[in-house]
């Protein structure tokens, strides 16, 4: 089996996989390959550093009043301190639902503290996909395509969670949902042809 990355970064749809005509795997096992590929190209900060949720690093900055001290830290970038770490300290210390709802209250409080980007949603989203949190995943999915609904790779991203828990029937709608956005994506394309059975 031969694994590409072609890098563009438009999200899960830019990895390829390759077979050798010789190879027979079923789709849960590409599934599974493809997420794994994804969370190790995302698992690296923006700065080229290794993420470790082990030891996250230490904030360089104050953490905005209110935002209590389980924020990320800043990207070097853009001086923003990261959502998705932020977030993925509250989804191991208090749950899914408590990292929802910390979202929303840094979003209408600290709008310019923190990265609230698609990216940073969708990076958690993938990072928790790694770890096996698939329905951890698919609600940072769901909240990310509530607030970029016009992207067509936060329902690519919603659409591989929904795929990867086994439930093809959501994961076509919003493949397809993606395609409306983005006619090019071959891979949602290739997914709803596959399991889009009407």
């Amino acid at each position: 089996m031969k694994l590409y990355y072609n890098g563009n970064g438009a999200g899960p749809n830019t990895i390829v996989i390759h077979l050798l005509r010789e190879a027979r795997m079923s789709s849960r096992v590409l599934m599974f390959l493809s997420i794994a590929l994804f969370t190790s190209v995302c698992s690296c900060s923006r700065t080229g550093e290794q993420s470790s949720m082990e030891n996250p690093p230490a904030a360089s900055r104050e953490v905005p009043a209110g935002a209590h001290a389980t924020a990320g830290s800043p990207d070097a970038s853009n001086g923003l301190v990261s959502i998705c770490d932020t977030l993925l300290v509250v989804v191991e210390k208090e749950g899914i639902e408590a990292a929802v709802a910390r979202y929303r209250d840094l979003r209408e409080h600290h709008v310019d503290g923190f990265d609230f980007s698609e990216s940073e949603l969708n990076r958690l989203g993938y990072r928790l996909l790694g770890r096996r949190q698939i329905k951890d995943a698919i609600e940072i999915f769901t909240l990310n395509v509530e607030m970029f609904p016009e992207s067509a790779n936060v329902y690519d991203s919603l659409g591989e969670g929904y795929l990867a828990d086994g439930e093809f029937g959501l994961a076509v709608e919003n493949y397809r949902k993606s395609l409306e956005i983005n006619p090019d994506n071959r891979i949602a394309r290739a997914i709803v042809r596959k399991y889009g059975r009407e």
